[in-house]
């Protein structure tokens, strides 16, 4: 709806809207010069695509009842450079930040509510070359593929919660290649698993396309078990256990 609008610079929704619409300010095949958009606190859920191409757009946070952001919601918003999650957030879907180039950390709030859960999709971050920090809720339950490939994360804390991880396969059959949570991402060489995380996921580090250069691992004497392919072309990695850790 809004694509190839050259003066237009801010965008307002209005108060009670509670889902931004899917596409509304895709901008893939022209430039975008919106650089604000205010979103109400009514807003529960933020559409497909919805800002995607838009490379001038300036935003650090969604509104506190926010609960689901869609598939490529804010892809190649290079202007974004930090971005907190409320308490709120339920799904965050795949690569809905992903070549944000601008964006270096992202925080997700805890939610008290006890059995609250959190998922996000795969590649979500995928391609954010400036990204740091990321600091994951202890609400998340599921991460998706390489949701942090070819991001600056050099150290990341997998929250006790986490149970699933996403993967993508590469490759044509029968020589497909299978990649988890924490595959291509170059600059990563910590991963610590939190304490009172019971099973580490199946296929959470798993590599098969990409070179691993996670070199220290942590895994809390809690863990009971460590699940199938959990760490399968990990060829550098120490792990640094703990008595009845595995």
């Amino acid at each position: 709806a809004l694509a190839n609008c050259e003066a237009l610079t801010e965008v307002v929704f209005e108060e009670g809207m509670t889902a931004i619409p899917d596409n509304i300010m895709r901008n893939e095949s022209y430039t975008s010069h919106v650089k604000k958009v205010e979103l109400p606190e009514t807003v529960e859920e933020i559409g497909d695509n919805a800002f995607k191409g838009n490379g001038e757009l300036e935003t650090d946070r969604v509104p506190s009842k926010t609960e689901m952001i869609g598939g490529n919601a804010f892809d190649g918003c290079a202007s974004i450079e930090s971005m907190e999650f409320p308490e709120t957030i339920k799904e965050i879907g795949n690569s809905a930040f992903a070549n944000c180039t601008s964006l270096q950390t992202v925080t997700m709030t805890d939610n008290a509510e006890e059995g609250y859960e959190a998922k996000i999709g795969n590649l979500v971050f995928s391609g954010c070359t400036s990204l740091a920090s990321v600091h994951l809720s202890e609400n998340v339950v599921s991460l998706g593929a390489r949701f942090i490939e070819n991001t600056a994360v050099n150290s990341i804390t997998i929250p006790k919660n986490v149970r699933e991880s996403g993967m993508l396969a590469n490759g044509v059959s029968p020589s497909l290649k299978y990649n988890g949570a924490l595959a291509n991402c170059e600059a990563l060489t910590e991963v610590v698993f939190e304490e009172g995380m019971t099973v580490i996921p199946d296929n959470i580090m798993r590599s098969e396309s990409y070179i691993s250069y996670v070199s220290r691992v942590i895994i809390p004497s809690s863990v009971l078990s460590i699940g199938e392919n959990a760490f399968i072309g990990c060829d550098n990695m120490t792990i640094y256990g703990y008595t009845n850790s595995y």
